[in-house]
Parts: C-alpha cells; structure tokens; sequence
C-alpha cells in the first residue's frame, strides 16, 4: 500500500507557475491558504464574512492572535460554547464561513491555474507507479478542505468523485480520505422544524441545538440548500487542537 499524505501547505505552494510571493499581489487572493491565514484580511474573504456576520466577533480575534496557533484559539472558543450558547452559534457561522472561503478558493485557484496544479502533477506519477505495482492499493489523506485533490483524481486518475461512497470505491485501486470534511460535504438536519427565512442564517442561530442527522451528502453547489427534502449544514471540522470529532 502507498498512503499519500496532504496538509495546507500542499494547496498553498500547488502551483509551480504562480508559486507564494512576499507581499502577496492582487493575483494571490484566490490562493488557498494556510491554516493560520484562514481568517486573514483579504477582500476575497471579507464577502464571506459579511455573508455570515455571526462570526465577526472570532475573526476579530483571529486576525488580531499572534502569540498562539489557529487552533490553539479555536480550541479555546470551542471549550467556551460548550457553556455559552452564543459562542456555538459563532462556531456554527465559523463553518458556513470556511465552507464559503475554500469553496471559492478551489475554483477561483484552479481559473488561476488554469488546472495545472502540483496535486495532478503528482497524481501522474503515482498513476505510472502503479502501473507496475498493479495489487498495490494506493490510499490519500488529505486535511485541507478545499476540493484541489479532487480534480487532480479527475485530471490524471480519470477518478470523479459523483458520491461520498466513490471516494473510497474498492474497484478503482485508490481511495481519498478526507478527516476534517470537504468544503462540498454536507450533512443534513434531521429536523426542518424552526428553519425559516433565511435558511442559512436560522441555522446558524440554532447553535448547539442543530439536529443533524447521521450521514453525509455531496453538495452540487453553494446554493443548494436541501436534500431530500431536509435543509444541509456544512460538513467541516473546526480547526482545533484536540480532536474530538471528525468529519
């Protein structure tokens, strides 16, 4: 077996073209960032931000921490909202947040790009490799959100990820792993009831109280906003450091 390992820095430096410049230009905005730049101040993600306003309180602090990690911070707040229902809320909006950041990332990136990426680059190789190395299983894992490792299956794998069940698709010889979720993973609530108005918004202030129910989905596009008749929740682990739960 051949296990492929992917962190932030794998989407950050994906293009070899375009590779990261100190000050970043305007052409950099789309660029997906780093764990610690998440939540930075650039005009590709303050639209998001405005999206989803119960998270102004944490970005406010995120863009101002610079003695501890990411997920140092989030931890703390995550241990907050256990006993202040205000803080899961922001949390709640934190996810609607990312999804909406490397959603864009992904696409706007690979418009960059032009699709020519390290990932599919990569993948190639790895293709030929197994060529000759036919029983080997060939495994991904990757702890980004954004969907770049997806399109490189596609691109140089002929793999298309149609269901969350064709990511790990015994037939093909490789499987994706995706532990903190995928900015195109949902789950869906199990109950609609309180959900009105704007949908996303109702769901946020649901904070803690959210039923979700188990499983997960693909979402077509950002605008969809049910399956099967049941509104969806972005499926995205927070970025913490103990890690209690995966997506």
């Amino acid at each position: 077996m051949l296990m492929v390992i992917f962190g932030a820095g794998a989407s950050y430096d994906s293009s070899a073209t375009f590779p990261p410049r100190v000050p970043a230009g305007s052409d950099e905005e789309s660029r997906p960032p780093l764990a610690d730049d998440l939540f930075q101040q650039r005009g590709f993600f303050d639209k998001w931000v405005q999206r989803y306003p119960d998270c102004v309180p944490l970005v406010t602090r995120l863009r101002a921490h610079v003695d501890t990690t990411l997920e140092t911070e989030m931890e703390r707040y995550r241990l907050e909202a256990e006993g202040e229902p205000q803080r899961a809320v922001e949390l709640n909006a934190v996810r609607y947040y990312l999804r909406g950041v490397l959603w864009d990332c992904s696409r706007e990136w690979l418009q960059h790009t032009t699709g020519v990426t390290n990932y599919v680059s990569l993948l190639g190789e790895i293709r030929v490799w197994k060529n000759t190395h036919q029983t080997e299983e060939v495994r991904f894992v990757t702890f980004n959100y954004d969907t770049l490792l997806e399109h490189a299956c596609l691109r140089a794998l002929q793999i298309n990820m149609t269901s969350l069940s064709s990511y790990v698709a015994p037939r093909v010889g490789y499987k994706v792993f995706k532990p903190h979720g995928s900015v195109n993973w949902v789950r869906t609530l199990s109950d609609n009831t309180g959900v009105g108005g704007n949908v996303e918004q109702s769901i946020i202030a649901l904070g803690h109280r959210a039923p979700l129910a188990p499983g997960f989905h693909l979402q077509a596009d950002l605008g969809q906003l049910t399956i099967d008749g049941r509104y969806v929740f972005p499926a995205v682990a927070l970025p913490v450091n103990t890690k209690i739960s995966f997506e």
